[in-house]
């Protein structure tokens, strides 16, 4: 994806401070790494029994700067531990500026990183590099040529971010682009498109063309931007029909002195074709939406694995932290909890793997449908109701909505995961909200059953992702946003709680009124 450089006049953060084990903000469910930038995911694979999960990371400071790949592993999804770097930047090389935003693959059974590259000159135009591993995921060999160089397609102004699939057969990736379009009056805009490769050589590509412009009214209406950033392109049963499915990062460029913004995730449904004559696949998209409507959302990665589609997101610190404030924590960005992905006529819905039931403690009980939950909070609750997360202060009143769904048709469950600065509300039948919380001294957060249904409508202000904020969103470069100073928190001990074997979403003891289900979430060693 795009840099989040810091702002003219600022330096890096020359260190980092005590671990954040002491820090009540520490998203430890999410992050393993107690110290430096984190943000988009990255090539997520399941390897000789184990998952990798990479992701663009500065180990050296709390800023985005030479990006190299951060790197966990986990046997289960929910215990991590953390691994050797991937690739990290060369001088000279195609590389040096940084190793962006990729995937993973295996070729012969050979692990392979397959990524962005950037180097000197226009960073927005990158190029493909590959790395060779060795079977322990650990030691990685770049390739010497470049895989994919900056296609010769017309007006383009930028290209990034490759994702890997297969279509009859054939072995093919797409990145996300930025053209350049002049109309008949002279007037010039910049529409996002989808580029399409050939790898069936993974150390040297054939480009094919474009698949998909923003000029198409459906993809223009659900993904507005000048550059899809991150797309990630797979195929989803929707009830007796098989679908695909196109996610893209709204990125729009800053002119005259303005930065870049990150606008958010959309996504279109349709159908994606061979085209004989222009020997290139084409989607024609039939529907479409947003991937999580929450302000603290960006740059997921999907990992097909068997008959599971499964997305990680980036969230960021929020518009309302500063630099100041993340270079005195020392970090910066978690990943979200892994979500499984289904298509509901349509509708793009997340649901938590239920792997993650096994992060529950001791039962948590609610008075009438109202959870409070000290700070730091690590938490998981079901309801069957409408459900609002608060954030209450220290005198009790409230100070702040932080999120809210309001009742789905059908008694369908919502599942509430939070993790101290970090809450993510995940709807069986309705779009995500990830939003991150920063508590005052004092502040705690509160979830509640709204029975018959939310006094909003389905939904709290948000904000629309777009940046640049008072507080540095990631318009600005820092790639921190929030939205609202929020809270909430609750210390827990060490060692993994016992999975009861009903998965997340099972809502089975559920009554018929206002109510809520919940777990206190340990934290589990490494593994």
């Amino acid at each position: 994806m795009t840099a989040h450089e810091t702002p003219a006049g600022e330096s890096l953060a020359p260190e980092t401070p005590a671990p954040a084990d002491a820090d009540p903000h520490f998203p430890a469910l999410h992050r393993v790494h107690p110290r430096g930038w984190l943000n988009d995911p990255n090539g997520i694979i399941r390897h000789d029994g184990r998952w990798h999960v990479f992701f663009q990371h500065n180990p050296d400071s709390a800023r985005h700067h030479l990006i190299r790949w951060g790197h966990m592993s986990s046997p289960d999804l929910v215990t991590w531990r953390v691994e050797p770097m991937g690739p990290e930047p060369r001088p000279g090389t195609g590389d040096a500026d940084g190793c962006w935003s990729g995937v993973a693959t295996l070729e012969d059974g050979v692990p392979h990183l397959v990524y962005s590259g950037v180097s000197g000159g226009d960073l927005a135009l990158s190029r493909v590099l590959v790395s060779r591993g060795d079977a322990t995921m650990r030691t990685w060999e770049p390739l010497p040529a470049v895989a994919a160089d900056v296609p010769a397609e017309p007006g383009i102004i930028g290209v990034r971010d490759p994702f890997l699939f297969e279509l009859d057969s054939r072995r093919l990736a797409v990145q996300g682009a930025g053209l350049r379009r002049t109309a008949a009056d002279g007037t010039e805009r910049i529409i996002p498109a989808l580029l399409a490769w050939d790898r069936s050589d993974l150390a040297s590509w054939t480009y094919l063309g474009v698949v998909l412009t923003g000029e198409d009214p459906i993809a223009a209406r659900h993904i507005p931007a000048e550059l899809w950033e991150c797309p990630q392109l797979v195929r989803l049963a929707d009830g007796d029909r098989e679908r695909w499915v196109l996610t893209g990062g709204k990125w729009r460029q800053g002119h005259d002195g303005a930065p870049d913004t990150l606008g958010g995730v959309g996504y279109v449904v349709g159908e994606l074709t061979w085209d004989d004559a222009a020997g290139c696949p084409r989607l024609s998209p039939e529907t479409g939406g947003t991937v999580d409507e929450g302000p603290d959302f960006y740059a997921p990665q999907v990992c097909v694995d068997g008959d599971r589609a499964m997305l990680w997101g980036w969230s960021w610190e929020g518009e309302h932290r500063t630099l100041e404030q993340a270079d005195e924590q020392g970090w910066a960005g978690c990943l979200t909890f892994p979500r499984e992905l289904s298509l509901r006529d349509g509708l793009l819905v997340s649901a938590p793997v239920p792997e993650l039931a096994a992060l529950r403690g001791e039962a948590l009980v609610d008075d009438d449908g109202v959870l409070d939950l000290p700070s730091p909070a690590r938490a998981e609750v079901q309801t069957r109701d409408g459900v609002r997360v608060d954030l209450i202060g220290a005198d009790g009143a409230v100070v702040r909505t932080v999120a809210e769904v309001g009742a789905a048709a059908g008694a369908d469950e919502t599942v509430v995961l939070i993790d101290a600065s970090i809450v993510e509300l995940l709807p069986a039948a309705a779009t995500p909200q990830t939003v991150r919380v920063h508590p005052a001294p004092g502040e705690h957060l509160r979830v509640s059953a709204l029975g018959g249904g939310s006094d909003l409508g389905g939904g709290a202000d948000l904000g629309d992702g777009l940046g640049p904020g008072d507080g540095l969103g990631p318009g600005v470069g820092s790639g921190l946003r929030d939205g609202s100073d929020l809270g909430g928190g609750l210390r827990l001990g060490g060692g993994a709680g016992p999975a009861d074997g009903s998965g997340l979403r099972d809502g089975s003891e559920l009554g018929g009124g206002p109510g809520l289900r919940a777990w206190e979430l340990r934290v589990p060693a490494e593994s």
